[in-house]
């Protein structure tokens, strides 16, 4: 369909929107490659060296991006098998609708990419200080062929019954029909050049590469792009600057192979097209331009959301709309720690290697001849003294310790001196001091990047709300995965609230909340069993189990024999026995306990001490 006089107009307002916001975003791409080149273990000034010298950069950058990134996963996820959405109630009577938002919330996590891409986000945030989440809801279908029926029928040629098979048609199901959050490529989104934080950005631009027949299945089934057709015969145009990462660390070990072939068939078949979503937060509409020549309409995708992109800020400064970078700090000593390591290596490698000085009198082609040198070569000169050969001295301990120095120093603004220390838990070791150091952070670093990433998350997770209002099942069965199973909960009309008081439950608040609710009642059973008659010990024990959760704990009642009303019953039969002066039925028990020596805290008469859990 050919564009009219108004889709010109609204094309050339809008090519001139995305112009404006790539000019003022291009130098962007420049630090953040610096920054890649740093994560990829690469020192660009390096290479100005020459050919025999070392030319060494050093790992700090990636293995504590690595690192980091698992710790993030531990602080907002780690094992915790609620979610990390919890759903307030708003008033008296919205408590069983606060509950199941929160289970459908969980239940949609779980099949989530959100959580599958994590660690994509959180090294985008650590590496270049910007981490763009974007909401959308997710509706997949699938073609599943059924199988084959087979029928008895009559023959009437032959007189007898037969067997046939009848294919059967595929039939559409539904993939998966949720919201989702999708990690943005950072160098993709394009904000308002006047816009201090996402708030107040008047509009955002969004650059993706989408397949022509992806483009084309949008415009039919759900109404999102217009003129698709149009595209046919344009070319993607090409960004400005270091928009993709130009890989300059790559190994040049096929530097002498021809370049490979890059195009084929499928190029001109279902050829990439660049598409730019103008985002308007104001009204929640959504403007689409195609490789910059065709216009795909402006529409409004969903009811209940403005803006569906959420910034996640590293180290947030008044005034600015981007974050801070983790490399930002330790670039100047990296690259010192870099020259360190490379002339440390230098020298090492000319100490054992050494040098030969020769005379001018030490005779013809002597200096020639040791070029050539083999092992047990003779060399003859007129001057025995012509030549020597020496080795330069190591590099002095002062340096040495100079270089580590600056190693451990660079550590300090990443965070490794926290985790190295091990007083934060790592990706794999995690124990009950570690979570409650991490839940008490206070100011420190890492703390302050799970603190960041949940608030961000706090808002991902009201958009979902929104999102499941508007396009939910009002009916629907939830499947919802917990430490005891899985769990059917039924969507009933007016369970989903348009707006919710939404709080995020970290990983690493629950556990150090579990630690002490455990250590509370581990004092409590101590006292209690000793000094309290009757104590339910083995209903307590069940109970510091279930808190301490795991696989091995799921059912506790499996380690005990008794349930506990068959225990509290003998056990109210013991004491009887033990009033009437008769001897208890179960061993471990001896005589009734003095009321006097209990109330004088004596807490070991007259009762065994209950087994240590």
């Amino acid at each position: 369909m050919a564009a009219n006089d108004e889709q010109k107009k609204a094309l050339n307002r809008a090519v001139e929107i995305i112009d404006s916001a790539e000019r003022a975003v291009t130098q962007k791409f420049s630090e953040r490659q610096f920054y890649s080149n740093m994560y990829n273990t690469y020192d660009d000034v390096l290479k100005a060296k020459q050919w025999w010298q070392a030319k060494f950069a050093h790992a700090l950058p990636f293995f504590t991006i690595e690192t980091k990134a698992s710790f993030l996963y531990e602080g907002v996820f780690g094992q915790g098998a609620s979610g990390v959405w919890q759903v307030h109630p708003w008033d008296q009577f919205s408590s069983r609708s606060a509950e199941v938002t929160s289970k459908l919330l969980k239940s949609q996590e779980d099949n989530s990419n959100f959580v599958k891409n994590f660690y994509l986000g959180a090294k985008s945030l650590n590496i270049y200080g910007d981490w763009f989440l974007e909401t959308h809801w997710d509706h997949k279908k699938r073609l599943i062929q059924q199988p084959d029926q087979f029928k008895i029928g009559f023959d009437g040629e032959v007189q007898r019954p037969v067997v046939r098979r009848e294919r059967q048609d595929p039939i559409e199901m539904v993939e998966k029909n949720q919201p989702d959050a999708s990690t943005l490529y950072v160098n993709s989104v394009w904000p308002d050049p006047k816009a201090t934080c996402m708030e107040t950005a008047r509009y955002i631009c969004v650059r993706r590469e989408i397949p022509f027949e992806t483009l084309k299945k949008a415009e039919q089934d759900y109404n999102l792009y217009i003129n698709v057709d149009n595209l046919k015969g344009t070319q993607m145009p090409k960004v400005k600057g270091k928009y993709y990462d130009s890989e300059p660390y790559s190994p040049h070990y096929k530097s002498g192979n021809p370049e490979k072939q890059t195009s084929s068939p499928i190029d001109t078949e279902n050829q990439l097209v660049e598409v730019i979503d103008i985002i308007y937060p104001a009204t929640g509409e959504i403007e689409s331009i195609g490789n910059r020549a065709v216009y795909l309409g402006r529409t409004l995708r969903y009811n209940n959301l403005r803006n569906p992109i959420v910034h996640i800020k590293n180290y947030e400064q008044h005034g600015k709309f981007f974050g801070t970078s983790d490399f930002k700090a330790i670039a100047p000593m990296w690259k010192l720690i870099n020259q360190y390591q490379s002339l440390e290596a230098d020298n090492m490698l000319m100490h054992h290697r050494g040098y030969t000085k020769v005379q001018r009198d030490a005779g013809p082609n002597v200096q020639e001849a040791y070029g050539d040198l083999s092992p047990g070569d003779v060399i003859m000169m007129n001057n025995l003294g012509g030549s020597t050969h020496e080795r330069p001295d190591l590099f002095a301990p002062l340096a040495l310790q100079a270089k580590q120095a600056l190693i451990q120093e660079a550590q300090t603004p990443m965070g490794m001196n926290e985790i190295l220390s091990g007083a934060t838990p790592s990706s794999n070791v995690r124990s009950s001091g570690q979570f409650s150091q991490l839940a008490n952070f206070g100011a420190k670093m890492l703390s302050q990047s799970v603190r960041t990433i949940s608030q961000g998350l706090k808002e991902v997770g009201k958009n979902w709300v929104s999102l499941n209002y508007e396009l939910l099942d009002s009916d629907a069965t939830v499947p919802v995965l917990g430490q005891s199973g899985v769990e059917m909960i039924q969507i009933q009309p007016g369970d989903i609230p348009p707006l919710a008081n939404v709080s995020i439950r970290l990983s690493s608040d629950l556990e150090a909340q579990k630690q002490q609710k455990v250590q509370q009642m581990m004092q409590l059973v101590n006292m209690a069993s000793a000094q309290v008659p009757g104590f339910a010990a083995s209903k307590a024990t069940k109970d510091i189990f279930r808190t301490l959760g795991g696989s091995a704990f799921d059912d506790p009642d499996q380690y005990f024999l008794l349930s506990d009303e068959e225990s509290a019953a003998l056990r109210t039969q013991q004491f009887r026995q033990q009033g009437a002066g008769q001897e208890p039925g179960l061993a471990g028990s001896t005589q009734v306990p003095d009321p006097n020596q209990i109330a004088a805290g004596n807490a070991t008469a007259g009762e065994a001490a209950p087994p240590t859990i």
